[in-house]
């Protein structure tokens, strides 16, 4: 399976510092987690949520990073998104200290049929996950961004 890591140059890391750092939905500060969309697509569809900015401002620094998990990895999947985002913290967070496995399926709160990927770099798997060089991504200039009002 290919999945796909888009982030800014300095975060290209597999080491989910950022996510122990800053934390994120499916976890808490100071649980290591690398966060991956099933498409590329919806990689960005989830950064578009969260920068709140016109696409000619966005940072100039993104990176694609396509990861390549190995059928021999181990993998769960949820099924449906949990209630509230603290039960979505409260999950992640005890699928990251269980260690169950490697990778965790979750669906997207932006497209919910679709899967983001989290990847516990503390697993034993973690190391047989494959991945390409961080390549420059730029977004399409006719992306809106997350504007304050709708889009008509």
């Amino acid at each position: 399976m290919t999945v796909w890591r888009l982030t800014r140059a300095r975060y290209a890391t597999l080491d989910g510092a950022g996510a122990r750092q800053y934390g994120g939905r499916w976890n808490r500060r100071g649980h290591s987690v690398v966060y991956a969309s099933e498409h590329l697509s919806l990689a960005v569809l989830e950064i578009l949520v969260h920068l709140e900015l016109l696409v000619d401002e966005f940072p100039a620094d993104y990176v694609k990073i396509g990861l390549n998990i190995p059928a021999t990895v181990s993998i769960k999947r949820m099924e449906s998104l949990p209630g509230s985002d603290d039960e979505m913290l409260e999950r992640g967070d005890r699928w990251i200290e269980a260690a169950e496995s490697a990778v965790l399926l979750v669906p997207s709160v932006v497209v919910p049929e679709e899967y983001n990927i989290l990847l516990n770099p503390a697993h034993a798997d973690f190391v047989k996950v494959e991945h390409h060089p961080a390549q420059p991504f730029t977004f399409d200039a006719r992306l809106p961004g997350v504007l304050p009002t709708p889009i008509r």
